[in-house]
């Protein structure tokens, strides 16, 4: 008995002396840790790169400097620097066309010994600032039948005098059609293309350019994007229409795409949507899940749907589609004195991007809005 409370004693007091110590444990590990430290790197000439940081609680700043070579492999750091903890910034001469990283360390004096507790990463490219797209380009391009805005930025390198914006169509080869003079030396820049026409698909590309040394150097270009002078969101005429028979459980429209549309996709049909309806306005608004089973291009000849099924509709066509009820419940068919009665939340994709397809079959008609948030 004595023995076994000798070892439950031995137990606590184990327990309490681990637990004693993780305070000072944990305090050790603090000590020892490096934190993160903001920094980033200001070229505006082809010799010199300005380094900035976040000014931290520090005696000084180490700076170390490693080249970077092809496939963002980057080199050996060796030391270039030390300033002192008040600083916030570094200039040092660079070579022209190379790649650097930078690494700025930030450290205390402990036993006359410095202890690194802050580092910051900087990257510069000693050349034309390159040019990209927007992240969000081209889904959030504001595009209409007469015009088309293009948005890109200065991703790195020394800031450009202007940018020279070329447009192709598939049966033309690429043209310069504008030059941007950079005066304000902006990093985002909206471009809006005025001279497209209608229903004709271009693709572009944006290189930037500079006088360095006396000459005029240009980035590599970006890559090629392809945009629609089309309604920016789909237009179509619906309507409810007899079907290839009459079933309670099913209603078939009819879906007429606007002639300056851009290609409408019905895809992932296997995802519901909702036929909402309503006979007067003292009802309650019913709701349903339909999928689509068919379709028909005249209505006479008609092809089963499956889930993975897709349906593609060009501007000024008429697709016939039945829906039913995805757990066969009865639903009005004759709509012509119903306050309310609409397809909703159909999946697909409206000139090559995701979209989200209402169709109101009172009002007759149907809209296709690109759906953002996929891509954001």
């Amino acid at each position: 008995m004595i023995k076994k409370l000798r070892s439950i004693i031995c137990f606590f007091m184990t327990v309490i002396c681990i637990v004693a110590a993780m305070p000072a444990t944990i305090s050790a590990e603090r000590e020892n840790m490096t934190w993160y430290m903001i920094a980033w790197a200001d070229v505006k000439s082809p010799s010199k790169v300005t380094l900035h940081w976040k000014k931290q609680s520090v005696a000084g700043y180490d700076i170390y400097r490693a080249k970077v070579g092809k496939n963002e492999a980057v080199g050996k750091y060796t030391y270039i620097a030390s300033v002192s903890g008040s600083k916030t910034s570094y200039s040092t001469k660079v070579a022209y066309k190379q790649r650097y990283s930078y690494l700025i360390k930030g450290y205390q004096k402990k036993n006359g010994k410095k202890v690194y507790k802050y580092e910051g990463e900087a990257a510069a490219y000693i050349g034309v600032g390159s040019v990209v797209w927007d992240e969000y380009f081209p889904v959030d391009a504001q595009i209409s039948t007469s015009a088309i805005t293009l948005m890109f930025n200065v991703s790195e390198g020394i800031c450009p005098d202007g940018f020279e914006v070329y447009r192709k169509t598939a049966k033309t080869k690429y043209k310069k059609i504008k030059t941007l003079k950079n005066t304000k030396k902006e990093s985002y820049i909206k471009f809006i293309d005025k001279t497209v026409k209608a229903r004709q698909t271009y693709t572009y590309r944006v290189r930037s350019y500079k006088k360095i040394y006396g000459q005029k150097v240009y980035s590599s270009y970006t890559n090629a994007e392809s945009l629609s002078a089309v309604n920016s969101e789909g237009k179509y005429i619906v309507k409810s229409v007899s079907g290839e028979k009459n079933d309670p459980t099913s209603i078939t429209i009819s879906i007429t795409s606007d002639k300056d549309n851009g290609v409408t996709k019905l895809e992932d049909l296997y995802y519901v949507a909702d036929y909402e309806y309503q006979k007067s306005k003292q009802d309650e608004v019913s709701s349903v899940e339909v999928i689509p089973i068919k379709y028909s291009w005249n209505q006479k000849d008609w092809t089963e749907l499956s889930g993975t099924d897709s349906i593609s509709l060009k501007a000024g066509k008429t697709l016939f589609i039945t829906y039913s009820t995805f757990k066969k419940e009865t639903i009005p068919d004759d709509i012509e004195d119903y306050e309310t009665a609409q397809i909703v939340n159909l999946s697909g994709r409206y000139n090559g991007f995701h979209a989200i397809i209402d169709m109101d079959l009172i009002a007759k008609t149907g809209k296709a809005r690109i759906n953002g948030e996929v891509y954001h």
